[in-house]
């Protein structure tokens, strides 16, 4: 069996929710963590993974532009995203919320239209890279993400 490399878990800088879309590879799949915070800042720079309020992944053919649609709808009150689906709960609808929305992301170049078996592999390296994130968040807390439940990823 070949050895498998995996990207390091780098993740972008914070971008402000509405400014999502400014990130430069918004198009591929990859791993994202979300930060609710009480203090905007527009001066956030470099992501911090132990910041999450939520870890997730896609590696769907619309990428992490795609995903991130799924999630802004879920936090509006409109479904399609467990993890927005979770904030939504607590929190109601985020044009009422007083707090700051913000991603970083990791992404991986990897064709999810027509794939070739390497790039399913690159697929599970996505997956790999999620549940290392989760995992050293947890080593860190003790606890997943709030909006993360157990057993549930993505």
């Amino acid at each position: 069996m070949r050895d498998i490399t995996f990207p390091r878990l780098r993740f972008s800088r914070w971008y402000a929710w509405k400014r999502r879309d400014e990130y430069r590879y918004v198009h591929r799949p990859g791993v994202y963590i979300i930060y609710i915070t009480k203090r905007p800042s527009l001066h956030l720079k470099k992501s911090d993974l132990y910041k999450a309020s939520y870890i997730g992944m896609t590696v769907s053919k619309g990428g992490l532009r795609s995903r991130w649609r799924q999630f802004d709808r879920a936090v509006r009150g409109l479904g399609g995203h467990s993890g927005g689906n979770a904030i939504y709960k607590e929190k109601g609808n985020y044009k009422k919320w007083t707090e700051s929305l913000y991603v970083a992301a990791l992404s991986v170049d990897i064709c999810v239209g027509q794939p070739r078996p390497s790039d399913y592999r690159e697929m599970g390296k996505v997956a790999y890279l999620e549940y290392d994130a989760l995992a050293r968040y947890f080593r860190r807390h003790g606890k997943l993400p709030p909006f993360n439940t157990k057993g549930q990823a993505g």
